[in-house]
């Protein structure tokens, strides 16, 4: 065992010996340690050690701000929505032509009042009938075992004669009361000499109507090409 021990301790004295720790090497240098770039960070700001302290926190404009100048000349997206939509926007229309007025001379106020007359006449005359007529088919209901397409047709034509007797007689009233009215405008004129009942009558539509006269003329002659 003795020799065993021994033979391991010599073994272990020939081992080389571990380095020792290296010692750090201090370098001296002149030069200045050196300094944060703050240029280098538009967004961040170093303060000195030496400023003042702050006692406003309002924005500041930063490197990052847009120019004055480049926003005066952009054109924003809202402008450019706005100057397409008045481009579709309709023309502004013309004014509407002065009204010339209405020369009322050579009117006579009997041709008038014979006028108010018969279409208050013709007025009376379909508000009896529109009367007659829906008295008649109320007393003369349709026969309930007619034929479904017959009944029908039978009454819509029942419908249509009481409402073209009742448009009849509204359009004949409005029209007798017109007269009556121009009939009292043409004789306050005559009153102050304004119009002359005796002068010749010009009428302003007169051309117009021949026209239309004339152009459906040559239409049953046969010129197709008279309505163009």
């Amino acid at each position: 065992m003795l020799p065993l021990i021994a033979v391991a301790l010599g073994w272990a004295r020939s081992l080389p010996a571990a380095p020792a720790a290296a010692r750090p090497i201090i370098v001296m240098n002149d030069r200045p340690p050196l300094q944060p770039k703050d240029d280098l960070r538009p967004r961040f700001a170093r303060a000195d050690p030496d400023s003042a302290p702050k006692t406003s926190f309002k924005a500041t404009p930063t490197a990052v701000a847009t120019r004055p100048n480049d926003a005066a000349g952009a054109i924003t997206s809202n402008e450019q929505l706005l100057a397409e939509i008045r481009a579709l926007q309709p023309e502004a229309p013309s004014p509407r032509p002065e009204r010339t007025p209405v020369d009322l001379n050579g009117i006579q106020p009997t041709f008038l009042l014979l006028g108010a007359a018969s279409y208050g006449l013709a007025s009376a005359f379909g508000f009896q009938f529109a009367v007659w007529a829906a008295g008649f088919f109320e007393s003369h209901p349709l026969d309930e075992d007619a034929f479904y397409v017959v009944a029908r047709l039978s009454t819509v034509a029942r419908a249509v004669v009481v409402a073209m007797a009742a448009l009849g007689t509204g359009v004949t009233a409005i029209a007798s009361i017109g007269q009556l009215a121009l009939m009292a405008q043409v004789m306050d004129g005559i009153r102050k000499g304004e119009l002359d009942p005796s002068k010749e009558r010009v009428d302003p539509y007169g051309g117009r109507k021949q026209g239309e006269l004339e152009k459906m003329l040559r239409l049953m002659l046969g010129d197709k090409l008279a309505g163009l």
